[in-house]
């Protein structure tokens, strides 16, 4: 039987701790793409998953319903994740710019339809992906957020503002101006 999040929710605070292990398995390779997308190293992303997961089950009592459980987990990743950052200054909160935002680097930023592409449009592509890495490096930290929720992960405005703590509309400004600042980084730097 499917259980729903909900009845394993239920069932796990009622002592069923098998009901957990399948909302850890449900979750567990979302929570790590985010967290690795923050911290930009495997063991570090691996901790950070297992200590949202032992939070998670702890205050599993306080989960309200409110939101959806994926999106509670999701927000609890962001700031272990996050937290992390802010105590081990060797990450200094950038994204490595040689290494690749998503597992398959044009899966975000480039498509290239043509197996036989010629090499200067794959250097293009590869310059290209290396200049907005570094642009996202020079963003906020709210701003690299909703970047990285929004557009990386592509989680909804809804979700996103669960996961911050910030209304919507906050969501949308700060996105639109990422955005800007983003397209103005790389018009300066002569990228586009």
């Amino acid at each position: 039987m499917d259980y729903s999040d909900e009845q394993l929710i239920n069932m796990s605070i009622n002592g069923d701790n098998s009901a957990f292990g399948i909302l850890i398995e449900r979750y567990q390779n979302k929570a790590y793409a985010i967290s690795i997308k923050i911290v930009q190293n495997h063991d570090d992303a691996l901790d950070c998953v297992q200590d949202s997961f032992i939070k998670a089950f702890k205050n599993l009592k306080q989960f309200n319903f409110q939101s959806s459980f994926n999106t509670w987990l999701y927000r609890i990743v962001t700031n272990t994740s996050l937290d992390l950052l802010r105590k081990n200054k060797r990450y200094q909160n950038d994204i490595p710019i040689e290494k690749p935002i998503a597992e398959n680097e044009d899966e975000y930023f480039i498509q290239i339809e043509d197996s036989k592409a010629d090499v200067e449009n794959i250097t293009i592509s590869n310059e290209t992906i290396r200049a907005v890495r570094a642009a996202i490096n020079e963003l906020s930290e709210d701003f690299k957020k909703v970047i990285i929720l929004f557009e990386i992960e592509q989680l909804s405005l809804l979700e996103v503002a669960d996961i911050l703590k910030v209304p919507v509309g906050t969501v949308k400004s700060r996105l639109f101006r990422a955005r800007d600042k983003l397209a103005s980084i790389l018009k300066e730097k002569g990228t586009f």
